[in-house]
Parts: C-alpha cells; sequence; structure tokens
C-alpha cells in the first residue's frame, strides 16, 4: 500500500494526490496552504529555489508554507536506512540558505527554528520554516 492509498483509507474525507513538485498539476494561487516535510532534502541543492517558486506559484496571496529539513552542509548518505538495506541521500540545509532561498522564491520569512535530533532520529539538526506568499 502506498502511503497516499494509505492516508486516503484513513482520511476518507479529505482529497490526496501524488505529482512532482517540480512541477505541481494546480492552478496558480490555489491553495491556501503546503507542508512540506522532509520532502526537498531528496533534491539537489540546485533545485530549491525552482521547486519553492513552483510551491509558491499555488499558494493564494497570503498563503503560508511550512517546511522542515535536515540542517547541515552538504550530503548526507546512510545505507541502511532504519535498519532496512535502503540507500538513501539527503541534501542538508542551513537555516540562513534556506530563508534567502523562501526569498528568492517570493515568500516573506515568518520564522525559522531549529531542534536537536532525537537519539532514535537521524543525528542531524532538525529545521522548521514558515514562509507566507506576498
Amino acid at each position: 500500500m502506498t502511503v497516499v492509498a494509505l492516508a486516503r483509507e484513513l482520511n476518507p474525507a479529505m482529497t490526496f494526490a501524488q505529482g512532482d513538485m517540480r512541477a505541481l498539476p494546480l492552478s496558480d494561487a490555489s491553495l491556501a496552504g503546503i507542508v512540506a516535510f522532509y520532502s526537498l532534502i531528496h533534491l539537489e541543492r540546485g533545485a530549491a529555489v525552482g521547486v519553492l517558486t513552483e510551491l509558491t506559484r499555488v499558494l493564494m496571496p497570503g498563503g503560508l508554507l511550512l517546511l522542515a529539513f535536515h540542517g547541515g552542509e552538504g550530503e548526507a548518505h546512510a545505507d541502511n536506512w532504519f535498519g532496512r538495506g535502503v540507500s538513501i541521500d539527503a541534501t542538508l540545509f542551513q537555516p540562513t540558505e534556506m530563508a534567502t532561498y523562501l526569498k528568492r522564491a517570493g515568500l516573506d520569512v515568518e520564522a525559522i527554528t531549529t531542534r536537536a535530533p532525537y537519539e532514535f532520529e537521524y543525528q542531524t539538526t532538525r529545521v522548521y520554516a514558515a514562509g507566507v506568499k506576498r
């Protein structure tokens, strides 16, 4: 079962769709808010502003974008993700770097906060950012 199928099963009154965040199949200014937790980490650093611009495109003026990502420099790689033989790469972003990207994408940065990882998590700083479409 896919994550989208599970979400539909658990929340039948809500709409869920799968797509490419680099080219969303949505009209301009069609969403009031977007939550994108740990999704940008799966992109190359150079794609971040383009994706944030695409997310901004579909937000209504005053719409809110909430991000969560791994903080740091460069990239992280793991061959054994949570005890499973899964290879994963993740791009790490500094909070100030992401703030610059959000502004370039047309968002006003409302807040950026960080926290240390819990002992059971991958050991990178967690960063949460909120931006509002101008």
